[in-house]
């Protein structure tokens, strides 16, 4: 008997023969005849389809539930990274979402997936690690590394993005390439190779061993552009050298280091050390966007003050010394604005307060049910529904008050309508 496997569509579809039947997971029923012309509508438009041959029935049903667990493993994390969904459903997913990372194998897959891009500027993996608890200890641990690796992952995904297209063959072929390079874990493993500091010069040679690999051409010349376009490790991950001296030549001023053959200018500075300074806040909890900037800023202060520098340590050393006060400036800003808001926002609770019992004439136990409510939501939430009832603010212009992003001003908007219509249910409408 042949089959084929989809995780993604939750069915497997048998082949024994002129027979078709169909199993699907979850369901203990046996397999259902089908005719060939079903067989579009039990797929669908799944792209994980899984060919096997000489297999038993029992043998496709274990291998389709460990399919579909992989998929509600991604989905799981997905919603755990969506910050408008609510506490209690991204600390539901966490939980069930930890029971199934105990299986390795599905545990990989996850990661094989989500280490093939950097995750988009609107997912939260702070407030998904917040939704963790002591009883999922293997799911904080999971959304630690990914959010830790995704300056590695930018920087793998640019690589890939960085082949040319003739490597592959035709746009089509450099798709297809990328589906089986996703499914076979090579972003995973790159990445993993990355942020060990390791060579990956075998790397080419062991993916190439992989029997999917094997029917794509050109598979190793794309797969050796693939590793061309990163920096070399020694380049990408520098240990601090100790000693350095100051050369006082032609401008711009340039550095000789002494553990390196290697003479500064501020451009190769910049080209030698962009990535570990952008690792080096995306290791601090910072998102990749955030942590880009912030390498900018850093770059921007060492380009502005080139000329002042001495020598008395070395220019890497430097350069690390700016990137930790910025880092330090960051958090006392972050410390004061979390101050404020929630200052803020207690005051204008009762502004808050004051406009909705003009405009919904609540009598005075109602205004008291305001007030607690709007008194029990985070600080930030506070001043988000402030600026927005009270100010008449724009989503863009309370992003730029708060100094977050619009998506976190949604979510906090989103989460504070939920928990005050839950909490005022009698007279709260959505217009209010």
């Amino acid at each position: 008997m042949n089959a084929v496997i989809s995780g993604q569509s939750g069915v497997a579809v048998l082949v024994d023969g002129p027979r078709l039947a169909s199993l699907h997971a979850g369901s203990d029923a046996a397999p259902v005849d089908r005719s060939p012309g079903e067989l579009r509508f039990l797929l669908g438009d799944a792209r994980d389809l899984e060919f096997l041959e000489d297999i038993t029935p029992e043998e496709v049903g274990s291998r389709l539930q460990v399919a579909t667990l992989k998929y509600d493993a991604l989905h799981l994390t997905l919603i755990l990274l969506d910050p408008e969904l609510s506490h209690d459903t991204r600390r539901t997913a966490a939980e069930e979402l930890d029971e199934l990372l105990t299986d390795e194998e599905i545990a990989r897959w996850v990661e094989s997936i989500l280490y093939a891009r950097p995750l988009p500027k609107s997912g939260d993996p702070v407030g998904a690690r917040s939704a963790c608890t002591s009883r999922t200890k293997r799911t904080r641990a999971f959304l630690g590394k990914l959010q830790s690796l995704q300056s590695v992952i930018a920087e793998v995904h640019e690589a890939w993005e960085g082949i040319p297209t003739h490597h592959f063959g035709t746009n089509d072929d450099r798709k297809h390439a990328l589906s089986i390079a996703v499914k076979e874990g090579l972003f995973r493993d790159l990445v993993e190779i990355r942020a060990a500091r390791k060579s990956a010069d075998d790397f080419v040679a062991q993916s190439l061993m992989k029997p999917s690999l094997e029917e794509l051409p050109n598979a190793q010349q794309a797969l050796a552009g693939w590793v061309n376009g990163l920096h070399d490790p020694e380049e990408a991950w520098p240990s601090v050298p100790s000693t350095v001296s100051y050369v006082a030549e032609d401008s711009p001023q340039t550095y000789w280091n002494d553990s390196y053959p290697f003479m500064y200018t501020p451009e190769d500075l910049f080209r030698r050390y962009h990535r570990p300074v952008i690792s080096f806040f995306a290791h601090r909890g910072f998102s990749v966007e955030e942590s880009r900037d912030l390498a900018q800023e850093t770059f921007l202060r060492v380009f502005k003050n080139w000329d002042g520098f001495r020598g008395d340590s070395s220019v890497e050393t430097w350069l690390f010394q700016i990137a930790g006060n910025l880092y330090k400036n960051m958090l006392r800003s972050l410390q004061t604005q979390k101050r404020d808001a929630q200052e803020v926002s207690l005051e204008n609770s009762d502004a808050v307060v004051e406009l909705g019992a003009r405009q919904s004439n609540l009598t005075e136990e109602d205004v008291q049910l305001l007030r607690m409510a709007l008194e029990d939501l985070p600080p930030q939430m506070r001043q988000a529904v402030f600026l927005r009832v009270e100010g008449g603010l724009k989503y863009q212009e309370i992003a730029e008050t708060m100094h977050v992003s619009i998506e976190t001003v949604k979510a906090h908007l989103y989460q504070a309508k939920r928990q005050l219509r839950d909490r005022l249910a009698h007279f709260f409408t959505d217009e209010d």
